[in-house]
């Protein structure tokens, strides 16, 4: 089951490459992000990134929220947990 786990994330990181690769004038055009809040001093121009750049930010900032951060980290704090129980003392 393992070999068929990593055969699928392989293939799945494979796409992700191809897509990339395929899109690569797109995520290698760099913007300027502009902040307007309609009041006279506060203007705000983010420097010119990559559109790569940006998407990557969105992952990492949003992608706690989404549930994928639980699912990692939930497990090692689970394997933590039960370790603990089995040297004598609680965490609580």
């Amino acid at each position: 089951m393992k070999k068929i786990k990593y055969l699928l994330w392989l293939i799945i990181l494979g796409l992700f490459g191809i897509l990339i690769y395929q899109n690569l004038d797109y995520f290698m055009t760099t913007v300027a992000l502009k902040f307007d809040l309609k009041i006279a001093s506060w203007n705000w121009t983010i420097p010119e990134l990559q559109n790569i750049a940006c998407l990557l930010w969105n992952f990492l900032s949003f992608g706690p929220y989404s549930g994928w951060h639980q699912r990692i980290y939930g497990k090692t704090q689970v394997k933590k947990r039960n370790q603990n129980k089995r040297c004598g003392y609680r965490l609580f």
